[in-house]
């Protein structure tokens, strides 16, 4: 067990597929692959993520209403990755930068580290304490699981700056979901990625993400290819497809039932 913490920029745009070979062009010029894809996969790997969020939905609304300051509770994990690794994040973000603090966990049994009874002393100082501010928080937010979202990735990072790191996700889809579980229902996934929700159907997502400024070479491209910045949260886009779909809208609070009428 280990920990991550990070602290960077994430610029997000919407992707048609024709435009992708030429973005990968530039890419291999100042990027690898990130290695976690398995070699029958080209390149892609499957990422699973199951948000937290209180009865009330919190964290969604403070997210609608654009606050500058917020947090999210999520479980992350990798299974075609070496080990299979989980990820239970807490992500925090502060106008434009996130900041992130990992535990990263053996996928196989990840949940039993969110048993309040299972013992954390064995475990080193800092898994310890990072573990332990994701409960904490848990606890003071009443957050529980109620979304999971897979899709597949492929990631690229810098080989010249300290941080630099570009991916594109793909079949983004979603169902809801209220225990400590990654697997899903095959029956229920919804998509997330269709014309309503980022840009015409078919796009990808494409996030650019490094820690102060971006290099000089990713603002060109984006500028040469007529790239426009967007804000998307699959987290986001995928409550609003819960309640359009799956819930009773009564299992938000009237501001959102609101919201949504409109």
């Amino acid at each position: 067990m280990n920990v991550e913490h990070l602290a960077r920029y994430e610029f997000k745009y919407a992707v048609r597929p024709d435009q992708l070979e030429a973005i990968r062009r530039v890419l291999r010029m100042y990027c690898v692959p990130d290695g976690y894809y398995p070699p029958e996969k080209n390149g892609w790997y499957s990422v699973d993520t199951l948000y937290f969020d209180s009865p009330d939905w919190r964290i969604f609304r403070a997210a609608e209403n654009q606050e500058l300051v917020r947090t999210k509770l999520r479980v992350r994990y990798y299974p075609d990755s070496p080990g299979s690794v989980a990820k239970i994040e807490v992500k925090r973000r502060i106008k434009d930068q996130i900041a992130k603090t990992s535990t990263v966990v053996a996928g196989d049994g990840w949940s039993r580290w969110m048993d309040s009874a299972t013992d954390h002393t064995p475990l080193p100082p800092g898994a310890r304490q990072s573990l332990e501010s994701f409960l904490t928080l848990q606890r003071f937010l009443d957050v529980r699981p109620r979304i999971l979202i897979r899709y597949q990735r492929q990631a690229f990072r810098g080989i010249y700056e300290d941080y630099v790191r570009v991916t594109f996700d793909r079949e983004m889809c979603t169902q809801p979901m209220e225990r400590y579980n990654l697997n899903g229902d095959a029956r229920l996934w919804q998509p997330i990625d269709d014309g309503r929700s980022i840009g015409m159907s078919g796009h990808l997502l494409m996030e650019l993400k490094f820690r102060s400024r971006p290099p000089i070479w990713m603002t060109d491209m984006v500028c040469r290819m007529g790239l426009i910045r967007q804000g998307f949260s699959k987290y986001s886009t995928a409550v609003r497809r819960q309640t359009m779909g799956w819930h009773s809208l009564r299992d938000l609070s009237p501001a959102i039932r609101g919201g949504y009428a409109a």
